[in-house]
């Protein structure tokens, strides 16, 4: 997460109160919890069943700056970044945490009544006061298959998939190990290797229109999942 306005006043704010405690209560007064992510995970499931892309912040629909690549992609984190993302975000106050989610469109195929639909969404809980945000504790995924039907009717949720931090699988590519091998220790490299690993989580999306099955693969998981979804019961 980059540094903000936030970022600086909450050095400011730090600096004060270690000077007067002696640090003894700075966490009480910063990552206070956010509230329960329920209800911004209802907006985005709303909106990812009604087709809608976009950003809301603190339940407020905000204004895109600038428009998304017109491209459908298969991580959670790069779909939010097109045309066919949506990020709901919290911003907490007064050293209260964030929750951003954001993903979108992973994949799409039609069928004569109806499109599926593979979404994802990244699930980050944001710690103040350094706006930091950790793998293996803060980030989890959620994936959907969504079936919507033609002629602008709402969209049905087929099958719902959630990954804990947990079962994210890190990794950093075999060059950059490489390079952060050379010219140190092993034990340095594997200490600078563990900090540079990270998620690289996909959805995709096959359907037999014949049966008619939709078939999910999902990696970058301890257990990935490859499962064959009938579509039967939702046409």
């Amino acid at each position: 997460m980059r540094p903000s306005v936030r970022f600086r006043f909450w050095v400011t704010v730090l600096s004060v109160v270690v000077a007067a405690t002696g640090g003894a209560v700075w966490l009480h007064v910063v990552d206070r919890p956010p509230p329960a992510r329920e209800p911004f995970d209802e907006i985005w499931t709303r909106e990812m069943l009604a087709g809608r892309y976009g950003w809301w912040v603190n339940g407020r629909e905000i204004p895109l700056p600038a428009a998304g690549e017109d491209r459908i992609a298969s991580s959670p984190a790069a779909a939010g970044l097109t045309r066919h993302g949506i990020r709901v975000e919290y911003r907490g106050r007064w050293g209260q945490g964030d929750w951003l989610l954001m993903g979108g469109l992973l994949a799409r195929h039609d069928l004569s009544t109806a499109a599926v639909e593979l979404f994802g969404k990244e699930i980050v809980r944001v710690h103040m006061p350094w706006e930091s945000a950790k793998y293996g504790r803060d980030y989890r995924y959620e994936f959907f298959l969504v079936l919507r039907p033609r002629g602008g009717a709402t969209a049905r949720l087929v099958r719902q998939w959630t990954f804990r931090p947990e079962e994210v699988v890190l990794s950093v590519a075999r060059e950059t190990a490489d390079f952060l091998r050379s010219g140190r220790s092993e034990e340095d490299a594997l200490r600078l290797i563990d900090r540079q690993r990270v998620a690289k989580v996909r959805g995709k999306l096959g359907v037999d229109a014949a049966s008619p099955t939709a078939v999910v693969t999902l990696t970058g998981f301890v257990e990935c999942i490859e499962e064959r979804v009938d579509l039967r019961p939702f046409l």
